[in-house]
């Protein structure tokens, strides 16, 4: 008889409520288990239940529980064989590894943990301003209206403190906790893939190192005259076709080449300084 490993996905609620959720063999998963983070008996139950293979299984497309998905926090579990045992480990908590009889414990003081890491967070009541900051500024990003330089690299960095800050899920605050879910919502897989898009064009265009000497010679184009002389103004209109090519690769700004990136940058502000200078003369 073939034997199954069982992996599991653990989700909490700001309610201390606890979702246990199994894996059998990654082909199949066992219908949702719920709990409380205080019942250590009945978690440590239902995880017992799942590892002897006593839980329903349901198709892995099952999606009863996508709600909690969203919503609620996944804890950061994997698992590994030392010696023929099969052990846990979970990212929050700073600990090594565990045995399964040691399940309910471990989801107890994480819960406790990050509970009072978002309360932290939240000292002084001054975060809020800074989450709606994310969030106007996400919105922006997918409806295209964001024009800031270097807005790919702002975007990253953004996504990546989000993702970092998902304890707010726990949070008892319920604007902060719903303010932060719509703006987990934004940071989605298509803003993911756009980034990553943005990467894959810079770097397929600087592939072979030779694009590099083109920026080059479009950089001393632009920089040809003095923006405030009357033949900048003037060099606008022989420019705007190219000034129209260098706003078409933005994606640029996402090289992980320095001296790309820096190039490119500069571009863009001697096109801007241009365009001003154009437009200074039209008042």
């Amino acid at each position: 008889m073939t034997e199954h490993e069982f992996s599991y996905e653990i989700y909490l609620s700001c309610t201390q409520d606890v979702c246990i959720v199994g894996r059998m063999d990654n082909d199949f998963i066992c219908a949702p288990s719920f709990s409380t983070v205080s019942d250590l008996k009945r978690t440590q139950g239902v995880i017992e239940k799942i590892a002897n293979g006593a839980s329903t299984l349901v198709s892995p497309v099952f999606s009863e529980y996508d709600e909690i998905k969203r919503n609620w926090y996944k804890l950061n579990l994997s698992q590994t064989r030392q010696n023929g045992t099969l052990l846990y480990h979970l990212s929050e908590n700073a600990g090594g590894c565990f045995d399964r009889s040691l399940f309910a414990d471990q989801i107890k003081e994480i819960f406790e943990t990050l509970s009072k890491t978002g309360m932290a967070r939240l000292a002084g009541n001054t975060y809020l301003p800074v989450l709606r900051y994310y969030h106007e500024f996400l919105k922006k990003y997918t409806i295209g209206e964001s024009q800031a330089v270097d807005n790919c690299h702002q975007l990253k960095a953004i996504i990546s403190i989000i993702e970092s800050e998902s304890y707010l899920k726990l949070s008892s605050d319920s604007v902060i906790r719903n303010l932060y879910q719509s703006i987990a919502k934004c940071v989605s897989d298509e803003i993911e893939r756009t980034v990553e898009d943005e990467l894959q064009t810079a770097k397929a265009r600087l592939a072979d190192g030779t694009y590099l000497p083109v920026l080059r010679s479009y950089h001393a184009l632009l920089s040809k005259y003095d923006r405030y002389s009357q033949q900048a103004v003037e060099y606008y209109y022989q420019m705007k076709p190219l000034i129209g090519i260098i706003e078409s690769e933005s994606y640029l700004y996402s090289s992980s080449d320095s001296v790309v990136n820096d190039l490119y940058k500069s571009l863009a502000r001697s096109a801007s300084e241009l365009y001003s200078a154009h437009m200074g003369t039209r008042g």
